[in-house]
């Protein structure tokens, strides 16, 4: 089973990959520490030295190489990971798909209170933070909702529910309607 976590920066799609990989008792992968690891530097190092659409580039490959290393994984991909190349399809048609959200605000929050600096978001102040996110949001929405899983941060505390939902999915091949969670 492969299980591809996308949303937001900042959204906390790594922890929530890594609390449901040990739940599924499956590896997790962070797409963008492969990409560190490939590339030899930080991804923040990796946009300043080379921009954003090599980092994109980068991103696609690793995302294939991936894909093509672990049938069986949950993969934390940076936000902006579905909306560039053929990326979200791949990630359809390779497993599922689930769209992690939760308000603009306390995504901001959490920009703001994490150690780890997000190069979209350097220097800005918190509602400057919010208005970025909420642009991404928009411009982003289209690939973000082709996900075939919404859920809010409940499923981090609570991953048996996210687990049932993906049964539902991938075992019972159930309509979208029935298993879809959106806060």
């Amino acid at each position: 089973m492969r299980v591809f976590i996308i949303g937001l920066p900042g959204v906390g799609k790594s922890t929530f990959a890594r609390q449901l990989a040990s739940h599924l008792q499956i590896k997790c992968v962070d797409l963008d520490e492969w990409i560190e690891e490939k590339t030899g530097t930080s991804i923040n190092t990796y946009f300043k030295q080379h921009g954003e659409e090599a980092f994109r580039e980068i991103e696609s490959v690793c995302l294939q190489e991936v894909i093509a290393k672990y049938p069986n994984m949950v993969l934390a991909t940076g936000g902006g990971t579905p909306a560039h190349d053929n990326n979200m399809n791949s990630m359809l048609q390779s497993g599922t798909c689930i769209l992690l959200k939760n308000s603009i605000g306390l995504i901001a929050m959490q920009i703001i209170s994490d150690k780890q600096v997000r190069p979209m978001f350097l220097g800005l102040e918190a509602h400057q933070i919010e208005k970025r996110l909420s642009e991404i949001w928009t411009k982003r929405k289209s690939y973000y909702e082709q996900t075939h899983i919404i859920t809010g941060l409940e499923a981090v505390q609570n991953p048996q529910l996210l687990t049932k939902r993906l049964e539902l999915f991938t075992k019972k091949g159930n309509s979208l309607i029935g298993i879809i969670e959106i806060d």
